[in-house]
């Protein structure tokens, strides 16, 4: 048992010298420096005109244009992402910068930018740019529909709450009107009672008249 636990201790020990030794470390640099140079050439040859290389490094430092797929909704968000690798990525997440371009808000690029840390966080240990630009880009997608959604959205209930301003209006200049009708009816009313109360007025026109009226059937009562 001890002959077994000095072997696995001085295992250990060789293993944790190889690892950790100035020979070991310098081959780690290369084999990383090694992986992000093809990495870079992927990423030149696969977005082509959206990649732009600021600094060859190392360590290097490059810029995608990234944008929201095309869709029903006029608003497209676009961003360019900044990446500088560090001297151990992709063991060690990359250094990244979000740069607005177009129907994004403040708010929105520190939700993105929250996104990406996790997305890089799940990737650690690969080659990760590529999985992380696809990523956004669906990301920007999705949120430039659900901008559009909310906007149609709240356009409808504005336009809904304007007919409905609009309808209670007119309902109450119906009111109005019918209110008025009614006062008016009741005023004629009221004038026809108080004619029939007070009856008809006695003036000069009405007595000759009347007179005359009185002669005419005494005349007649003679006659006979």
């Amino acid at each position: 048992g001890r002959v077994l636990l000095l072997v696995f201790t001085v295992a250990s020990q060789v293993t944790f010298i190889a690892k950790y030794s100035p020979l070991t470390s310098a081959k780690h640099l290369m084999d990383h420096a090694e992986e992000q140079k093809m990495e870079l050439e992927a990423l030149a040859s696969i977005y082509f005109q959206e990649f732009q290389l600021i600094d060859a490094g190392p360590p290097a430092r490059f810029v995608l244009d990234v944008e929201a797929a095309e869709s029903e909704s006029p608003l497209r968000m676009h961003i360019d992402l900044e990446f500088t690798y560090t001297p151990r990525y992709p063991e060690e997440a990359p250094e990244f910068v979000i740069r607005k371009k177009r129907d994004i808000t403040d708010f929105q690029v520190e939700d993105l930018q929250q996104h990406i840390r996790s997305l890089i966080e799940q990737n650690l240990g690969a080659s990760m740019v590529y999985s992380v630009v696809e990523a956004v880009k669906e990301w920007l997608t999705d949120h430039s529909q659900s901008m559009h959604d909310k906007m149609v959205a709240r356009i409808s209930t504005q336009q809904q709450r304007q007919a409905e301003v609009a309808e209670e209006t007119a309902i109450e200049r119906e009111e109005r009107l019918r209110r008025e009708a009614e006062a008016a009816a009741r005023a004629e009313q009221l004038a026809r009672e108080e004619k029939l109360r007070l009856g008809t007025p006695v003036t000069r026109e009405n007595f000759l008249a009347w007179k005359r009226k009185i002669d005419a059937e005494r005349e007649t009562e003679k006659s006979r």
